[in-house]
């Protein structure tokens, strides 16, 4: 059905994938649910009939480590990966670059904040440098 909103952006989320991939490891069961996705993406798009549309995973996955208390979770999330695809030429060469790149292309002058420093985190100045170090190791920082 039509809206009777203009909208200049808009923002789905599915999430069933990850929660599969934590459950299973079968190639079958995977290949049918990104079908689903797949499928119910291209219906979403097709109904909204936006003027540009980002396909965007927030990570990817990789086997669970077997030190982990909750081994009979399959996979695990890979923060270090992840996948976009876009109808508009974005440029985005890693997920750091999504709001930006949003933002400039909806025209909204802001200034997005990089240095995470700039929160003031309750914890000590060790263990800060261990958290800087790893959203560095993960691309946020």
């Amino acid at each position: 059905t039509e809206s009777e909103y203009d909208f200049d952006f808009g923002f789905l989320m599915l999430r069933g994938l990850d929660d599969i991939m934590h459950a299973t490891t079968d190639i079958g069961i995977l290949e049918e649910s990104y079908e689903l996705i797949d499928m119910l993406t291209a219906d979403v798009v097709e109904a909204i009939d936006p003027d540009a549309t980002l396909a965007l995973s927030d990570h990817g996955m990789r086997p669970a480590s077997d030190y982990r208390f909750d081994k009979e979770m399959r996979m695990d999330h890979d923060t270090r990966q992840g996948v976009w695809g876009a109808t508009e030429p974005l440029d985005l060469e890693g997920h750091l670059d999504v709001v930006p790149t949003l933002l400039e292309y909806l025209g909204v002058e802001t200034t997005v904040p990089q240095d995470r420093g700039t929160i003031d985190l309750v914890m000590s100045e060790s263990d800060r440098g261990a958290v800087q170090e790893r959203l560095k190791d993960l691309g946020y920082a």
